[in-house]
């Protein structure tokens, strides 16, 4: 089994562990690195902060977080040698409130952050402005691949997805 979803998340909006797994067979087959395995958690806002703080030293919550099991070489695009690519952790919390404020179904904005934590774990960051170029294509390649037919979705960039989220919430 190439992925691996687990939800801890009682209180946080009811999403199917199997659907999240298809996607990410989806991403991995989009790749050619459909014999890598990868574990994702649905978590809630509470637990993303801790593993945040613990391993990131930033007391915040995120939406998605991802640990790969080999350390990424910089410019490296593609799986490790090894069969465990790692894995990826999603708050469902904070998914439901960026796709609410990004106009989206809770699903779509998902999809986007397990593309964007997948390809993390690759090797691929958003450091520069064409690193962002890159990983914006990269993810939408990944998004379009779990379509399943269906008309290509198209979502918020790296970039638009920050410049809409300073305007949506306020200054501290």
């Amino acid at each position: 089994m190439p992925a691996l979803v687990s939800r801890r998340a009682p209180r946080s909006t009811r999403l199917r562990s199997r659907s999240v797994r298809a996607l990410a067979d989806r991403m991995l087959r989009a790749l050619s690195i459909e014999t890598t395995e990868l574990s994702v958690l649905l978590t809630d806002d509470a637990a993303i902060r801790a593993l945040n703080r613990d391993f990131r030293r930033q007391d915040t919550t995120t939406d998605v977080l991802a640990f790969p099991l080999e350390e990424p070489q910089r410019g490296r695009r593609s799986a490790p040698d090894t069969r465990l690519l790692g894995d990826i952790v999603i708050s469902i919390d904070t998914a439901r409130r960026q796709a609410r404020e990004l106009g989206h179904s809770l699903h779509q904005e998902i999809t986007w952050l397990l593309a964007h934590g997948l390809l993390h774990l690759l090797g691929y960051d958003h450091e520069t402005t064409s690193d962002r170029r890159r990983m914006d294509e990269m993810t939408a390649r990944l998004v379009e691949a779990t379509s399943r037919g269906a008309a290509p979705t198209s979502l918020p960039s790296i970039g638009q997805r920050a410049r809409r989220y300073r305007r949506a919430r306020p200054r501290e």
